[in-house]
């Protein structure tokens, strides 16, 4: 399996924001887990954000296909 890291929104590409919040759902576990093991909880999503961001992704997917 290929690694994945984070994609960055980038202010100027409205797309960025769908594509950043689709990467953060797949990694979801990954990153949870490293960001346990640096004892960073403090910038760990609750399952409200996480709920929220997948809200986000099926509104802005029609429109990134559109793009595409």
């Amino acid at each position: 399996m290929p690694k994945l890291g984070v994609v960055q929104d980038v202010e100027t590409r409205w797309s960025s924001t769908y594509l950043m919040l689709e990467r953060l759902q797949k990694i979801r576990n990954p990153l949870t887990k490293t960001l346990k093991v640096m004892l960073r909880r403090d910038l760990l999503l609750s399952e409200s954000d996480w709920n929220t961001i997948r809200e986000l992704i099926v509104v802005l997917q029609p429109f990134a296909h559109a793009t595409v």
